[in-house]
């Protein structure tokens, strides 16, 4: 896709443009990168797209909030060096029309990086700060939902309006499908924030949830944050206390299809 719109602005002769584009949305990715290095990432690839980039990374839910908020900052943060440069240097490398796009061009991108529409910037500062107030799986849904509806949103003010051009709409569209997908996944993506959990040495601030015998596990999963380590005190069983690590492993060995906290006491007490 982007080689096609290469190709388009190469006809249009717009191609100087569209390579001023490119290279912001080049050190846009950069930011991300070099800040995910700095905290020791491992780092699949980097891909670029006619509208913007995406790092492709091994440690997404694996690491501490503030680590994924310093990586997404580090994008938008760009912009202000691009912005730095083009006032000292600008003069230098572009004439004076071209020099006055890249300032919108640069502008424009921060802006719509920063729309809170998942999976741009915006978007990942919001489940970022939802995921440190709620549990995970009620974070990560309620960030989908907020970026649909300023999806659909957009789509339909702009196109009452005649305010979005065909470009604008087609980005539209697939940043729709795009979340559309993430919630058919969201099931998925909560299961790997378990899976990582379990596998996890993290240390955190411990919690102590109290629970029915009769819970299932996964319903009491679903009450955990990223930022806690919990204890499950079980009402009606002298107090018992187990650890969320064997609550985990427990569930991820598939002794019963929905196991509850009293197959897993029986299970302990026949071992």
């Amino acid at each position: 896709m982007t080689y096609l719109f290469m190709i388009l602005a190469f006809v249009t002769g717009l191609f100087v443009q569209y390579l001023i584009i490119l290279s912001i949305v080049l050190i846009h990715e950069l930011g991300h990168f070099l800040m995910a290095r700095l905290l020791g990432w491992r780092i699949e690839k980097l891909m670029l797209w006619f509208f913007g980039g995406v790092m492709v990374t091994d440690e997404h839910l694996s690491r501490p909030i503030y680590e994924e908020f310093l990586v997404v900052i580090a994008g938008p943060l760009q912009h202000v060096f691009i912005h730095i440069g083009l006032f000292y240097f600008g003069d230098l490398l572009l004439g004076e029309q071209l020099l006055t796009e890249a300032y919108q061009y640069n502008i424009w991108i921060l802006l719509f990086n920063l729309i809170p529409i998942w999976p741009l910037d915006g978007g990942k500062c919001v489940q970022l700060g939802l995921t440190s107030l709620f549990p995970f799986k009620t974070a990560y849904q309620a960030m989908l939902i907020v970026s649909l509806c300023f999806i659909i949103g957009i789509l339909i003010v702009g196109s009452l309006y005649m305010i979005l051009t065909m470009s604008g709409i087609v980005l539209g569209i697939f940043l729709l499908q795009e979340n559309i997908v993430e919630w058919k996944r969201r099931h998925y993506i909560f299961m790997r924030f378990l899976l990582n959990r379990s596998q996890s040495k993290q240390k955190s601030r411990k919690q102590i949830v109290e629970v029915e015998p009769s819970t299932s596990l996964y319903h009491v999963f679903t009450l955990f944050k990223r930022s806690s380590h919990y204890q499950l005190k079980i009402r009606q069983w002298d107090e018992a206390v187990i650890e969320e690590n064997e609550a985990l492993a427990f569930f991820f060995k598939g002794h019963t299809a929905q196991p509850t906290i009293r197959d897993m006491i029986y299970f302990k007490e026949m071992n």
